[in-house]
């Protein structure tokens, strides 16, 4: 195994723990990480190799808990986000994209530290699906829409993780073939990246654990705030 795989496989299986523990926010961890090791664009593309098979492993552990009404409404509707975003993500130069990342890390570090009342919003709650699905393909970190969304629906935390865990895997579907067909990455990754698809899965059941049995949520939320933070100026102000 190769050192990059292998640090690969390490960053994928902290990232399945987070997204299992959390209910989003591996998109936000791994592909920055990512982008130690490779350009933007390339690290998007692996990052959406990883993530289906992620996704699909929480959409199992969680089935029982999806809630088929907001998840065929949610994903409608950020289909159409995905769409923008993934013309965006062909055509953005990667100094922009890194700037626009950057961003969008410090948003959402500041919500996780924050921790606003996620039932309330001023703005219509079918955009919060949209945005996603944009910011989907853009970052992966949609999630954090998504999340607003099931909460908006009255969801409680179990049903909202395993909503995400069915829109994020069927997006991840889409996702994994736009990069791949674009280009973005080698079609090789495909299968020299099953160490890290196996621990993914191996994170995505830990964090599960965690989430029903250890979870302290606030600490936790802020813990990745902090780290989100700290990763958004790598992008902000560390390239040119």
């Amino acid at each position: 195994m190769s050192d990059d795989i292998l640090i690969i496989t390490v960053m994928s299986f902290i990232s399945g723990t987070v997204t299992a523990a959390l209910g989003f926010g591996a998109g936000l961890v791994l592909t920055p990480l990512l982008t130690f090791l490779m350009p933007i664009k390339q690290a998007l593309a692996v990052s959406a190799l990883v993530f289906l098979v992620t996704s699909a492993s929480k959409a199992y552990i969680y089935r029982k808990e999806i809630v088929k009404r907001v998840y065929v409404k949610g994903l409608s509707m950020s289909i159409m986000g995905l769409v923008v975003g993934g013309f965006s993500v062909s055509v953005i130069n990667p100094f922009y994209l890194e700037k626009f990342l950057g961003l969008a890390l410090l948003y959402f570090a500041v919500n996780a530290i924050r921790r606003k009342d996620e039932t309330k919003s001023l703005i219509p709650s079918f955009m919060f699906p949209v945005m996603g699905g944009f910011m989907s393909i853009m970052t992966h970190a949609g999630g954090a829409f998504f999340f607003k969304y099931c909460r908006l629906n009255s969801l409680d935390r179990m049903q909202t993780v395993g909503t995400l865990a069915g829109v994020h895997f069927t997006l991840n579907i889409m996702k994994a073939i736009f990069f791949t067909v674009s280009g973005f990455a080698a079609s090789s990754y495909i299968y020299t990246l099953i160490p890290a698809y196996i621990a993914s899965i191996a994170g995505t059941n830990l964090g599960r654990y965690i989430l029903k049995n250890h979870l302290d949520e606030d600490l936790f939320a802020k813990g990745v705030g902090a780290l989100l933070i700290i990763l958004s100026f790598k992008f902000l102000f560390l390239t040119s």
